[in-house]
């Protein structure tokens, strides 16, 4: 990277060498970062990152905006109603119970 490049990362932490980063930053070979995501999360207070002038660091939240409104509240509300009417929720995580959750919880028809 050029002297003047900003590193910038909001997937995640490991994807960095931090300690090289934050001797990049140090050294001035480059001018900056902007950082979403650490490697430990949530970030220690005596990690170096944090003492760093040209660092800027937001608390893993650099996914939200207005357009997520959707993604945090209305579809999560979605599945509750779903499931609220016996309804397998979209987005369930364990398929595998299905069957059980259907038998007890499920609308009868």
């Amino acid at each position: 990277m050029k002297p003047t490049c900003y590193f910038i990362n909001t997937a995640r932490g490991g994807c960095v060498d931090q300690n090289a980063l934050v001797l990049a930053l140090q050294e001035g070979l480059i001018a900056g970062a902007g950082i979403d995501v650490t490697v430990d999360e949530p970030i220690s207070p005596g990690n170096p990152l944090l003492k760093i002038q040209n660092v800027i660091l937001t608390g893993h939240a650099a996914w939200y905006s207005i357009a997520s409104e959707v993604e945090v509240h209305y579809k999560p509300m979605t599945q509750v109603v779903s499931a609220l009417k016996g309804e397998w929720p979209l987005y369930a995580v364990n398929p595998e119970v299905k069957k059980n959750w259907m038998n007890k919880w499920g609308r009868k028809v």
